[in-house]
């Protein structure tokens, strides 16, 4: 809703809170958090948030999938 720093506000205390949010929940906040970093060029860190939705076990596949794709997509750069 074009309040980027609200919502990586949000995401980061998601993210914090990995050990107490399902599996599924943290890798779709992984790949949101990803997708703000890489548009504000910050490849980096949306690089290690892709890896984490990507490997975390439990996750939607559907996230899986699009984290994937994300790092395939960023690998190509």
């Amino acid at each position: 809703q074009g309040n980027d720093d609200g919502a990586l506000a949000d995401l980061d205390a998601v993210l914090r809170a990995q050990d107490t949010t399902p599996p599924v929940l943290f890798a779709a906040a992984c790949l949101d958090a990803g997708r703000l970093h890489e548009s504000r060029r910050d490849l980096a860190r949306a690089i290690e948030l892709y890896q984490l939705a990507r490997d975390a076990f439990g996750a939607d596949q559907r996230t899986v999938d699009s984290a994937t794709r994300a790092l395939a997509r960023l690998a190509a750069l």
